[in-house]
């Protein structure tokens, strides 16, 4: 399937004055309209799957800021499948926040998935090849070097 050259355009609004709730009406209200949203459907209140979430992904990983980072934090929402996949491909931990978890994360780790990183990037596939990791304490090579995706901020040193 092709990318819409629009879908470029719908990331990058910003107008000065909206706030953050404004601005996912404007993306949501857009993803719908021009039919880049995916299942499921409506978008409205999530985070939602669109067209073009895999050319996303691999736009993300050419980055410096993911070239750098030893571990990256990515949520478990369907549209960064394809982001946590290459986060174990380039052989980096993955820190997830684990669903149905009270607290914690699954950590991935590269060698662990080698040749199963698609499997590993479903939410199934992390329970069943990750571990649990409650958020507390240090864990080995999440000290520094820390890439966020899916959030709102950086993390800079993960005490977990």
């Amino acid at each position: 399937m092709t990318v819409p050259r629009q879908l470029e355009e719908v990331f990058v609004i910003r107008p000065p004055g909206l706030n953050k709730e404004q601005i996912r009406q404007q993306i949501w209200d857009r993803l719908e309209k021009e039919n880049l949203a995916r299942f499921p459907r409506p978008v409205y209140g999530r985070i939602p799957n669109f067209v073009g979430a895999e050319k996303a992904a691999s736009r993300l990983a050419e980055r410096p800021e993911f070239a750098n980072a030893r571990t990256v934090k990515v949520n478990p929402d369907s549209p960064q499948r394809k982001v946590r996949e290459l986060v174990m491909v380039h052989g980096k931990l993955l820190l997830l926040p684990a669903p149905r978890l009270r607290s914690g994360f699954l950590l991935l780790r590269p060698e662990r998935v080698k040749g199963k990183e698609r499997l590993a990037s479903s939410i199934k596939g992390a329970f069943s090849l990750g571990e649990e990791v409650s958020g507390q304490g240090t864990s080995p090579g999440c000290s520094s070097g820390w890439f966020c995706c899916g959030g709102t901020r950086w993390v800079p040193d993960w005490q977990g």
